[in-house]
């Protein structure tokens, strides 16, 4: 059955580092999309996956700043004896428990206040912070040189994070309203591979106005200047591209 979710996202907020010296390509945006309705933890996790990026995984105290205003689950679950984040379920090197937070295993960590974060059982509904890391990288390129840039990228916030071309499997219209697009298509991880069209993440995709058996040279995908239609292209055209965390 199809889930239909009003957003409520009043603020997006940004977290931007200083590459370090002599450094040729990075990232370092942060953005917080607080998010105001009531989910267990992994109902959280998966709403942010499909809409965002994923839960606020928080890695610093930089990024813990950005989200103290707020309340509501992050990133961050006790499993196997140590606190682990949402992504890649890497164990997490910072945190603001206070001292009679519960550690065990079916507890969820929740930003409580500006200072402080608490634990609860993940299977306690309450609302929650996404992060956002899509990115329109304003270079034109051809489509294989988009997914070079992309795989290349280094998140000087987060530098165990890598990049992709965008897979937008998942993602709705909303994710793509929040990208300045111009006006005239931009490069996606879609392409057509092995007689089908295929995400980067490796998705198969069936886009209703994507030909079957595309001409030879139109094997690759882009966003339409609507935001909504993805379009086939001749992969050697230059355009503007969109890169996104790589699952």
């Amino acid at each position: 059955m199809e889930k239909k979710i009003v957003l409520l996202v009043p603020f997006v907020f940004f977290f931007l580092s200083t590459p370090p010296c002599g450094s040729t390509s990075g990232v370092s945006n942060f953005k917080v999309i607080p998010i105001a309705i009531k989910l267990d933890w992994y109902g959280a996790q998966t709403y942010c996956r499909e809409h965002y990026s994923d839960l606020a995984n928080i890695n610093n105290q930089a990024q813990a700043d950005m989200i103290a205003p707020y309340k509501g689950w992050i990133g961050m679950k006790w499993k196997s004896g140590q606190w682990t984040l949402s992504r890649g379920e890497k164990k997490a090197v910072f945190n603001r428990f206070g001292s009679g937070a519960e550690a065990s295993d079916g507890y969820c960590a929740e930003s409580h206040s500006a200072t402080e974060w608490h634990s609860h059982e993940c299977s306690e509904a309450r609302i929650f912070l996404c992060e956002e890391r899509l990115n329109l990288v304003q270079e034109e390129k051809t489509w294989e040189e988009a997914l070079q840039h992309c795989r290349e990228l280094q998140d000087f916030a987060s530098p165990t994070y890598t990049y992709d071309l965008a897979s937008l499997a998942n993602k709705n219209k909303t994710v793509l309203d929040r990208v300045a697009l111009r006006p005239y298509e931009v490069w996606v991880g879609l392409r057509f591979m092995a007689g089908e069209w295929l995400w980067m993440n490796g998705a198969r995709a069936t886009p209703r106005r994507l030909r079957e058996c595309p001409d030879q040279q139109q094997h690759c995908g882009a966003v339409a200047h609507d935001a909504v239609r993805l379009k086939a292209l001749n992969c050697s055209e230059r355009r503007f591209f969109l890169c996104d965390i790589k699952w």
